[in-house]
């Protein structure tokens, strides 16, 4: 065995046993506060000025850069990557594989399946679900509502006769509208 000294907040530097075989298993750049009842599994890397709140558990594999703060009771599975600044919230559950860009927060509660990107490369969606049809955008700068699929412009032309064709009645055409305006300013903000 082996001794490696780790300053501990509120404790001082404190000394940690590991074998000889574990030294290059775990990364752990310098600025990084670590909280209680937090696992590290082996193949980990992780940045400088990372916070890591309690009741954390990381997985083979991760990289967490420079700057990611993640608040307790989260589990993040193998092989994820958390690039510089993100913020995640209490009780996230990140499954394998998946990539979150630089800047991202999630927020509590959130649950992010295998293999999923969120960040700024990531195409812009939206799905609302209307009082009588479904209203997809998909950054495209074509709307789907109900089985209707044109461009936004023709929408907000050809809304009201529609809505009518469809016997909307006006406090439906009214919503519908509204769905079309949110769509049209994501559209207009890419």
């Amino acid at each position: 065995m082996s001794t490696i000294f780790l300053y501990v907040k509120n404790e001082g530097w404190k000394s940690f046993e590991y074998g000889s075989d574990e030294c290059n298993k775990v990364l752990i750049d310098i600025g990084v506060t670590i909280g209680s009842d937090v696992t590290i599994i082996s193949g980990v890397r992780i940045g400088s000025c990372v916070r890591i709140d309690s009741d954390v558990t990381i997985s083979s594999g991760v990289t967490i850069c420079s700057g990611v703060t993640i608040g307790s009771d989260v589990t993040i599975d193998s092989g994820v990557r958390i690039d510089s600044g993100v913020t995640i919230g209490i009780g996230v559950t990140i499954s394998s594989g998946v990539r979150i860009d630089s800047g991202v927060t999630i927020g509590s509660g959130v649950r992010i399946g295998s293999g999923v990107r969120i960040g700024s490369d990531v195409i812009k969606s939206l799905f609302i679900t209307g009082s009588s049809h479904y209203v997809i955008w998909y950054g495209t700068g074509i709307l789907h509502i109900g089985c209707h699929k044109k461009e936004i412009e023709w929408w907000v032309k050809n809304y009201e006769l529609i809505g009518k064709k469809q016997n909307y009645s006006d406090a439906q055409i009214k919503e519908y509208y509204g769905y079309i305006v949110i769509c049209k300013q994501m559209q207009d903000s890419l």
